[in-house]
């Protein structure tokens, strides 16, 4: 089910763009369709080894991730559980639902990521970053090591991961985080889902995420964000 999130709390955002200038960016994966074409600015890598670590990954380790393949691979919830290597996935409920998501199911490697590059098109650094999200686990199998999906995100030359925005089970995150480089305009900000490859035989959980929301806050409306004047009301249809 997809969950819809309103901001009911005006702030002023600076632009962001994957491809081209917007208030701030949102993305549910429904342009994705059934199709194998990942929305602009989303990219699949994954980290080479086995499922054998317990541990998240270091910033280096991170660092050290390798591109995957560009080509979606397109599962539903009707199709048998299955794992790919390379490959994040187009996911949906049934071949005919218009309700999309983008998620992994890793195999033969130490994880999948789904990475998204956002373009800073603000005229000025951005410092802050306020972000929510909704995770679905979208397969019933038991996920032994590292439940859910471990973000990180680019502050300088550093990956680094951000415990406010792990999501270990269906549900939504939300968070702020701060950047000690901030992102000059003309930047780029670079965000990592990671899902670990879990130790043993068969499938992995499948994971996806959706309803993206990246805002940035100006210096001035986060006093207030920290005291709850941003509210967020979810509505799942």
């Amino acid at each position: 089910m997809k969950t819809k999130l309103a901001i009911t709390t005006a702030i002023v955002l600076a632009a962001l763009s994957p491809a081209a200038a917007a208030d701030y960016y949102t993305q549910n994966f429904d342009g994705m369709g059934t199709g194998v074409t990942a929305p602009p600015g989303w990219y699949m890598y994954y980290i080479a080894g086995g499922g054998s670590s317990s541990l998240p990954p270091t910033g280096t380790e991170m660092a050290s991730a390798l591109l995957g393949i560009p080509a979606l691979k397109v599962w539903n919830q009707t199709d048998t559980p299955d794992a790919w290597s390379q490959e994040a996935v187009n996911m949906g409920a049934t071949s005919s639902s218009t309700d999309r998501l983008l998620g992994t199911s890793p195999t033969a490697t130490r994880g999948s990521i789904l990475h998204l590059d956002l373009l800073n098109t603000s005229g000025a650094p951005i410092n802050t970053v306020s972000l929510s999200y909704a995770m679905q686990v979208m397969t019933g199998a038991t996920q032994t090591e590292l439940p859910g999906y471990s973000f990180y995100y680019l502050d300088g030359s550093t990956w680094t991961p951000f415990l406010g925005l792990n999501q270990p089970s269906t549900g939504t995150a939300f968070a702020q985080f701060y950047y000690t480089t901030p992102v000059p305009n003309g930047g780029t900000m670079k965000f990592r889902w990671f899902d670990d490859n879990d130790a043993g035989s068969g499938p992995d959980a499948m994971l996806a995420i959706n309803d993206l929301v990246v805002n940035i806050p100006e210096p001035g409306t986060l006093s207030l964000l920290a005291l709850g004047a941003l509210a967020l009301v979810f509505r799942r249809r």
